[in-house]
């Protein structure tokens, strides 16, 4: 299966999907199917019989059963290399609910970035700092959680984007590979494996207008002076993990850039954290408390006077960074808001 958007590397088949298929080659019945998810459909590309056979019979000589397999290889690569997505969502899990019905048990490989941007999972709207096990749970109630009994799963490719979406920072290829390996546990699939791709940087389709999904950016991101306060808006989900409250190693050169900016001048600080709505109201305010005391230990270590620390709070979602509706709201309130107060 490939999602093949605008947004992806157009895929070939990896050395691990060869070898399960170059086995599959020994058997009678076996097939290959290649899917592609639009728009909350199924295409099928193609498909292609796998079994070698000598005359009635399966080839059993490795070696000749290798060599007769490969104009099928050829075959499956070049429908890969073809597929194109003309939707304007990558829509993986719809994809991975339809290739798991084609068989009680099979192998399913994902040629995909993992960005999914449709339906509960979109991860435009989720964003990076988000509780997993809360997002899964919301998949499985919605009835959304494909079941994977018996399947094995290799994901190929999990992070690779081109075209307009912005390359992901390693934390947010780890939060891909996390959700799809809480999605294989949740379905209970019998192995889950991330291999690299084998993609270069040409776009998979020619589409324009694929929706993108934001990525966090590791720098001071200055806010709107208030009563002539100079503000920093720090985005959350490059500074922890998904609902965490430990620093991320690339959040600490951010934090260090802050601390020789306020080291510099005689002004104090105000700290305050911010979380999108989601979740409990009393759980928002305990984790954005807990990382705003987080970024202010880093801080201090960074050589900032306690006694610069004005206040240090958590609100959670009860004061929005912005009203801004849906999304963009969603985005600016993952924070931690650094306010400088002049004394």
């Amino acid at each position: 299966m490939t999602t093949a958007t605008a947004n992806e590397p157009a895929q070939m088949l990896v050395k691990e999907a060869e070898e399960v298929l170059l086995t599959s080659a020994g058997v009678r019945e076996a097939r290959a199917v290649v899917l592609l998810p639009q728009e909350g459909q199924i295409d099928q590309v193609g498909t292609a019989d796998l079994a070698v056979m000598r005359g009635q019979d399966i080839e059993q000589d490795r070696t000749r059963r290798q060599s007769g397999f490969a104009p099928t290889l050829d075959a499956l690569n070049q429908m890969l290399t073809s597929a194109q997505s003309s939707a304007r969502d990558l829509d993986l899990l719809t994809g991975l609910d339809a290739a798991a019905r084609k068989a009680p048990a099979s192998t399913i490989v994902a040629l995909s970035s993992g960005l999914q941007t449709r339906g509960l999972a979109d991860f435009a709207g989720l964003g990076w700092d988000f509780s997993l096990p809360e997002v899964l749970d919301r998949l499985a109630d919605a009835g959304f959680q494909p079941d994977l009994t018996g399947k094995d799963m290799i994901f190929v490719g999990v992070g690779d984007v081109t075209g307009a979406q912005e390359p992901l920072p390693a934390p947010m290829r780890t939060t891909l590979e996390d959700f799809w390996r809480g999605v294989c546990e949740r379905g209970h699939a019998t192995s889950c494996r991330f291999v690299s791709g084998a993609g270069g940087s040409t776009p998979a389709a020619d589409t324009t207008g694929v929706k993108t999904v934001p990525v966090p950016r590791f720098e001071l991101q200055p806010r709107p002076a208030v009563n002539g306060q100079v503000s920093w808006s720090l985005d959350s989900s490059a500074l922890f993990a998904p609902d965490s409250a430990v620093l991320l190693p690339e959040a600490q050169k951010v934090i260090a850039q802050a601390a020789r900016q306020l080291t510099a001048s005689a002004s104090s600080v105000e700290i305050v954290g911010h979380t999108a709505r989601f979740g409990s109201p009393e759980g928002a305010r305990q984790l954005s408390l807990e990382r705003a005391r987080a970024v202010a230990e880093e801080l201090v270590r960074n050589g900032v006077s306690n006694s610069k620390l004005v206040s240090v709070r958590g609100v959670g979602f009860d004061e929005p960074v912005t009203p801004a509706p849906g999304q963009d709201e969603a985005a600016a309130n993952r924070s931690v808001v650094l306010t400088v107060v002049s004394n």
